[in-house]
């Protein structure tokens, strides 16, 4: 039963976080992108938040680990969007725009490190790396995807999680190949 909760909040989170990427690209008609950007920030710093502080309750720790992972990956994407999503685009310059996402990444490290979770961890970048997928083929989604492997790797490396290097070359690949089978007439 543990386990079946256990899923249960991780699909939930990603359902989440996924509805989060939907909002901020496609809907609100009479919001302009400042605001789908302020929505998407304001839903998944509630979430991290939530997740901090449900997890000091021992009996809360399972779903405050999604809810920590959803919110970081919320923020990641919420970020990617400000330059590479038409919808919420605030953003011209790919360098602000990469300084940004690499500041979001050494965010989650630094998270990651103080709770030591491979599933936070884990859960936290393929949720970052499935919003990546929803959004529009680009160059740019592409070297979006650079932070999140980096940060992967550190994480990975710091801690000699060698499963959770192979899951963040494994969707640093993955994302990229199953879209251009997906969708492929979208080029880059």
């Amino acid at each position: 039963m543990v386990v079946g909760t256990s899923w249960l909040n991780k699909i939930g989170v990603l359902v989440s976080i996924v509805g989060v990427a939907l909002l901020v690209s496609y809907s609100f008609a009479h919001i302009g992108r400042a605001g789908r950007v302020a929505i998407g920030y304001l839903l998944s710093t509630s979430m991290l938040a939530g997740g901090v502080v449900l997890e000091r309750r021992v009996q809360f720790r399972n779903y405050a680990y999604g809810l920590i992972a959803g919110g970081w990956a919320g923020i990641y994407f919420t970020t990617f969007a400000m330059h590479d999503v038409p919808a919420a685009k605030i953003i011209d310059s790919d360098l602000l725009a990469v300084g940004l996402l690499s500041a979001v990444a050494a965010g989650m490290i630094a998270h990651s490190l103080k709770y030591r979770s491979r599933v936070v961890t884990s859960l936290a970048f393929i949720v970052a790396y499935t919003t990546l997928a929803l959004s529009p083929l680009s160059g740019f989604a592409l070297a979006a995807s650079v932070p999140l492997a980096v940060a992967m790797l550190v994480v990975a490396q710091y801690f000699g999680w060698s499963s959770v290097a192979v899951l963040g070359i494994a969707a640093a690949y993955g994302t990229f190949v199953i879209r251009s089978e997906v969708f492929p007439g979208i080029g880059l």
